[in-house]
């Protein structure tokens, strides 16, 4: 019912869409097993979560985002990958609980040195933006060959485009010139509640 009487727009337009929304989305299932296996201890805690009870609120919570994601890919609605914190979440908390919960210490402490393992190998893959804090100077030799130089921003419009002035911008420009209080004729994403959303890109090509 809140749904069906919220204001601001048409919730249920997002299922006829189209294929705009799922192509931004696409990247979201993009070497899935590479970004996410990691997340593979929180299923490990979830399991034992649901041994102890079938009716355990992070598995089932966990299992609903999971299911939602899964039919995303099989459908093609790439979207429906934003419920991917559904499943995730509940994964991070399980091994927190495990770690910080009841139990004997033994069993805490094998969780524990499990955690810190992966949270050492994940901090290791982020390790490359350790130098947009730091700078490259300060930085191992392994990590300043993984060192990008960060990006200089729109900074430079700020003089000349006020707050509230409208731009002509195409693709990722649209995306990050409103961070500097500009608008967009075309917006930077599929946006399916502008009634002359297709007129704004034309006009921006």
């Amino acid at each position: 019912l809140v749904l069906w009487l919220w204001p601001y727009y048409d919730f249920f337009a997002l299922f006829s869409a189209g294929d705009g929304l799922a192509s931004v989305h696409r990247a979201l299932y993009t070497d899935f097993a590479g970004r996410y296996w990691l997340a593979l201890l929180g299923v490990a805690a979830l399991v034992l979560r649901y041994r102890r009870d079938r009716r355990d609120p992070l598995v089932i919570f966990c299992a609903l985002g999971a299911l939602v994601c899964a039919a995303g890919f099989v459908s093609g609605h790439y979207s429906w990958g934003r419920a991917l914190p559904a499943a995730l979440v509940p994964a991070q908390l399980a091994i927190a609980l495990e770690v910080f919960g009841g139990g004997r210490r033994a069993v805490r402490l094998r969780w524990a040195w499990a955690l810190a393992a992966a949270l050492a190998v994940g901090a290791w893959t982020q390790a490359g933006v350790v130098g947009y804090v730091v700078g490259r100077d300060a930085l191992p030799p392994v990590l300043a060959a993984r060192y990008t130089p960060p990006w200089t921003g729109y900074h430079w419009i700020t003089p000349h485009v006020r707050y509230g002035d409208v731009v002509m911008a195409r693709d990722f420009p649209s995306r990050l010139v409103p961070a500097y209080g500009a608008y967009t004729v075309a917006p930077g994403y599929p946006e399916f509640f502008l009634p002359d959303a297709a007129r704004r890109e034309r006009a921006a090509e």
